[in-house]
């Protein structure tokens, strides 16, 4: 799927995906199952918008495939040590059940550790 990704014009571009998500997902639409799951990842959280805006990464890969995981960092951002965990663990090998994710998620998991690695006193 191509977005129009351009460098100036990302967060537009994010508010598409998010509405657009919205749209092709109605909870009156398929099996019970898939309704629960349209309901549990139905977008990106306040937070999450946040954390795309405060680190300048589009992140289209892991906000459109795993928004879950995303609003979990987001929310974990505050503390310095849960959220190099929660990366560490992501990227890590920790996860034995799991198959990984694929290489344009994993390569904006390592963009979003080193860009926090900048951030002042863990905080932000």
């Amino acid at each position: 799927m191509r977005t129009g990704y351009t460098p100036g014009n990302w967060q537009a571009t994010l508010r598409a995906a998010i509405e657009a998500a919205e749209r092709e997902t109605s909870p009156s639409e398929g099996s019970i199952p898939a309704r629960l799951r349209a309901q549990r990842t139905s977008g990106l959280e306040r937070e999450s918008i946040e954390l795309l805006a405060h680190v300048q990464i589009p992140m289209l890969a892991l906000r459109t495939r795993y928004p879950r995981i995303l609003n979990r960092l987001a929310r974990l951002r505050h503390d310095r040590r849960q959220f190099d965990a929660e990366i560490a663990t992501l990227l890590g090998r920790r996860r034995p059940q799991r198959l990984g994710f694929p290489p344009e998620v994993r390569a904006e998991l390592l963009q979003l550790r080193i860009v926090a690695m900048g951030w002042a006193g863990g905080a932000r």
